[in-house]
């Protein structure tokens, strides 16, 4: 055999120690690639989430307020007594957003005037409840943060006889209080401040 056939070729290829330190730079360059996309991923499915919860609280909270301005109440509890503080309960228009109050503070907000507020963590809502018992009376009363009263206009037809509507409008997202739903994504351009939820019920009267 000729001496020639029996020469090896060199090895030209890395080391098993340098093929591992390079695959696990790899790793690491791709996970920084992804980790920013799954973390607005993440935050984009959880806030999506509480946006989907606080409107079935704010729904639930406008049907349960056109339930309780359907009630019957007696002749002489009056229908409004024009304050915007619920606080006191002394007529149909408190009992109305009270009644409100307790679903809507499972999501930190509150149908109060902002001066008026005894919570600092709470976002403030307005609602307005109309009433029209007979064909020559139609009652309205308003009560909360009367800033909002612009976002929330009447919507649909003309109230009937004997029919009730309640419209509760409030801040998807505070800018300063926890109510609402949080802006999780605002650093990656997405924000809910500025706009605003308005919910309506109507009920026949009792």
């Amino acid at each position: 055999m000729r001496p020639w056939l029996l020469r090896r070729t060199p090895d030209t290829r890395k080391p098993a120690s340098g093929r591992a330190e390079h695959r696990r730079g790899v790793i690491v360059l791709e996970f920084l690639f992804v980790m920013p996309l799954l973390v607005i991923q993440l935050l984009a499915i959880l806030e999506f989430l509480f946006v989907g919860l606080a409107h079935e609280v704010i729904t639930a909270a406008t049907i349960s307020g056109a339930r309780q301005a359907a009630l019957s109440f007696p002749a002489d509890f009056p229908f409004d007594d024009n304050q915007p503080d619920p606080a006191t309960g002394n007529d149909i228009a408190d009992q109305v957003a009270l009644r409100m109050e307790d679903f809507l503070e499972l999501i930190n907000l509150e149908i109060r005037p902002p001066e008026n507020s005894q919570h600092l963590n709470r976002t403030q809502a307005y609602v307005r409840i109309s009433r029209r018992p007979t064909v020559q009376l139609t009652e309205t009363a308003s009560r909360g943060d009367l800033a909002l009263a612009a976002e929330c206009l009447p919507k649909g037809d003309e109230l009937a006889i004997g029919e009730v509507m309640v419209s509760l409008c409030v801040p998807v997202a505070s800018s300063n209080r926890a109510g609402g739903v949080q802006n999780w994504l605002s650093p990656f351009g997405f924000t809910w401040s500025g706009r605003h939820w308005q919910v309506t019920s109507r009920a026949l009267l009792e």
